[in-house]
């Protein structure tokens, strides 16, 4: 139990530093493009939506904050293809500058941290549209969603 806690430690800050310099991810299809990212929120968005059934107004007034999402992600991924390449070539260099490295992951943190007020504050602004029982059903889903994903993640 001990080793399984200490293997877990001591891999967190490494994989931490890997995927935030991007790293850590490897894609095998090519970057979709501004227009797929947005034609995907959207298509998600109307589904959730549909799932709640969302009135007309509810619609028209939630399309603003589709808008925000979408430039949360772009925001997320601007800088990151820099952030990419100049990872590699500390990771390559036979001296890394351990400052170059830090300020990397507390650049690629900031962004991260902006986008995530950015999106609680959406997430506020989406409260405040929906109905109690929208709501609930949003909850719902989510738990659904977690516990999907939970059973595949969990660590042993």
């Amino acid at each position: 139990m001990f080793r399984s806690f200490a293997s877990l430690f001591a891999t967190v800050p490494l994989c931490a530093v890997l995927a935030t310099a991007g790293l850590g991810c490897a894609r095998t299809s090519p970057e979709p493009s501004e227009d797929e990212i947005t034609e995907r929120v959207h298509q998600r968005v109307e589904m959730v939506l549909d799932r709640i059934e969302a009135t007309d107004d509810q619609r028209q007034r939630l399309a603003p904050l589709e808008d925000r999402l979408v430039e949360q992600i772009s925001a997320l991924r601007a800088g990151a293809t820099e952030a990419h390449e100049l990872a590699a070539e500390l990771w390559l260099s036979d001296d890394p500058d351990p400052a170059q490295a830090h300020a990397l992951v507390d650049q690629r943190l900031d962004v991260a941290r902006d986008a995530a007020h950015e999106l609680t504050d959406l997430v506020l602004d989406l409260h405040q549209v929906l109905t109690p029982e929208q709501r609930q059903a949003v909850l719902e889903r989510i738990r659904e969603r977690r516990s999907h994903f939970g059973a595949r993640l969990q660590v042993r």
